[in-house]
């Protein structure tokens, strides 16, 4: 049971962008991919509550084009997508499973057991990667893979 509480507590928190971390977690690429996202907001003249609604979602939909416009452009920010929408899943994991792990004080066998679950969730999603009309969606359906593996 803890081990599944920790689990959503993981999704919630990736899937929230990671925006209300205590101050001793926020790591130099959370703090990049916060600003970035921030940023996209700003950029692209987005409607802020919309896009916090989504955030809050632990799988989102797939097909709303402010929230792909917005993944699309925090992710390539943060270089975790580069410009031909090619994913950087080295990149991702690392920042999962940093985030995670400084975010939740469990014990040492649960943190290892995040880390294995989250790895093989990552792992599979991109050996079998989500397809999508955009870079944004791919964006979007490659977090829902992820999330549906945790």
């Amino acid at each position: 049971m803890k081990t599944e509480v920790v689990f959503f507590l993981c999704c919630v928190i990736f899937q929230a962008g990671i925006s209300t971390i205590s101050a001793r977690a926020v790591t130099v690429t959370t703090i990049s991919l916060v600003n970035a996202e921030a940023q996209c907001i700003k950029d692209l003249d987005l409607d802020e509550e919309h896009i916090d609604n989504l955030d809050d979602q632990v799988i989102t939909p797939e097909n709303d084009n402010q929230y792909n416009s917005y993944l699309e452009c925090a992710w390539k920010k943060v270089k975790f997508q580069d410009a031909n929408g090619r994913i950087d899943y080295d990149a991702v994991a690392d920042h999962l499973l940093e985030t995670v792990v400084e975010v939740l004080a469990v014990e040492e066998d649960v943190k290892l057991n995040i880390k294995l679950r989250t790895l093989k969730s990552i792992t599979y999603c991109q050996q079998n990667p989500p397809g999508g009309v955009n870079h944004g969606q791919i964006i979007v359906k490659l977090i829902n893979c992820i999330m549906n593996g945790l």
